[in-house]
Order: C-alpha cells, then sequence, then structure tokens
C-alpha cells in the first residue's frame, strides 16, 4: 500500500493523472515560492516541469535554442546569448496589462493571460553549469559556453 501511494505522488508522470488537485497544488506552490523567495530556484523549476506537466527535451548544441521542454502544458526553450539585459526579450508597454509576480534585473515572472504563466530569465554560465548537466562545460564545449549567459523563456498553462 506504502508503495502503491509513494508512486502515486513521487512519480511525475503517473501523479499527474490524479484529479487536477495536483499540478493546482505544485503550480501554486511553486509562484508562492518565487513570491516568497523573489528568485527562482533552478533545481525547484526543473522539478517543476517534469511534475506539473511530464514531457520530453530535444537537446542540441549546435542550434539556439540549443534545449526545448515540451509538454501538454508547458513550452520552454534554453538558449546561449551574449547580452545580459532582460529587457530585449519582454515588450515593457505590454507588461502594463499584466499581474507581476517577479520582475528583477534578470527575472520576469508574469501571468501573461487568466491561463497562462511566461517566465523569463537570463543567469550566467556559472548557474547554467549548476542545472543543466548537457554540456562538458571544462573542456568539449568550453568554447561554446564562453562569455555566454544562459536565457530561458517558459510558458506555462494551467488547465
Amino acid at each position: 500500500m506504502i508503495l502503491f501511494l509513494s508512486c502515486l505522488f513521487l512519480i511525475p508522470k503517473v501523479s499527474v493523472r490524479i484529479p487536477g488537485f495536483k499540478r493546482t497544488y505544485l503550480r501554486q506552490r511553486f509562484l508562492a515560492q518565487i513570491k516568497k523567495e523573489k528568485r527562482i530556484d533552478f533545481q525547484s523549476f526543473w522539478q517543476f516541469r517534469e511534475f506539473y506537466s511530464p514531457g520530453y527535451f530535444v537537446f542540441d548544441k549546435t542550434t539556439n535554442p540549443f534545449l526545448i521542454y515540451k509538454s501538454p502544458l508547458i513550452y520552454s526553450e534554453e538558449r546561449l546569448i551574449t547580452d545580459d539585459k532582460l529587457s530585449n526579450y519582454y515588450n515593457e508597454k505590454e507588461l502594463l496589462s499584466k499581474k507581476i509576480i517577479l520582475k528583477t534585473k534578470d527575472t520576469l515572472v508574469y501571468y501573461q493571460d487568466k491561463t497562462a504563466v511566461k517566465i523569463i530569465f537570463i543567469k550566467p554560465k556559472e548557474d547554467m553549469e549548476k542545472t543543466i548537466g548537457y554540456f562538458d562545460y571544462k573542456e568539449k564545449d568550453k568554447e561554446l559556453v564562453k562569455d555566454k549567459n544562459w536565457l530561458n523563456i517558459t510558458y506555462i498553462r494551467q488547465i
């Protein structure tokens, strides 16, 4: 019985089959954590994506975006960029009509509409190294990631 209940709540592809309450809880908890801490914990972010809406990753270090996460409720792109200006990736005028959850120098989280949240952040390569294990940062991909920042743009739909 304990094993069965553990599977229901701990395995992403199984746990999201439980009627909407778990998804709603995960989404609310994730957004509340962002509001409270005034930042995104990137490991929690990756875990949230998998548990909220299991999907798949497409990784190709020769393209930009180099990583795409697709699921029924989440679309996310990871890019390597040379600038560090978050304002290059959203329209300031558009934001006037949006409910902002978090806005800092390098992170923006807001309700895009009543059914979706948009997350945009830019972080230095050092933060990407701690979170994304797809690159060989010390040898093979050293030149590829040199002097680059990590840009993530994510759309989260609610059900």
